[in-house]
């Protein structure tokens, strides 16, 4: 079930929490299937059991996967053209990609976007 709930987790990763909300409850759910455990056992100790990487973990993961990747040329061209350009060495700042200012909200949304903000790169 997890190749489902994660394919492409990329590029639709920064949904709304809302909607992420919802992938990790069907997570949880196929969790209690998988050990047989009631929904009368508190969430805690269930993630406790199954010892999984959360959802959220295991997309910030392939996240910088990806940035990684495009930082040093390792994605096809089509990919590669997507992601803003490297900073050059007199301008260079903490992250190396050139950030980019948004006008919408929606753009807040953006894997660039998110992962600056949450200091990861």
């Amino acid at each position: 079930m997890r190749p489902h709930l994660e394919y492409a987790s990329v590029v639709w990763a920064n949904c709304t929490p809302y909607k992420m909300e919802s992938l990790d409850k069907l997570q949880y759910e196929a969790a209690r299937t998988v050990t047989g455990l009631t929904s009368s056992v508190h969430l805690n100790n269930l993630i406790k059991e199954i010892r999984w990487v959360s959802l959220s973990d295991r997309r910030l993961i392939q996240k910088l996967i990806i940035v990684y990747k495009a930082r040093h040329n390792l994605l096809p061209e089509y990919t590669q053209a997507l992601f803003p350009p490297l900073v050059g060495n007199r301008n260079r700042n903490n992250n190396n990609f050139v950030t980019v200012t948004r006008r919408t909200q929606l753009y807040s949304y953006l894997l660039f976007r998110q992962l600056y903000q949450n200091g990861t790169i």
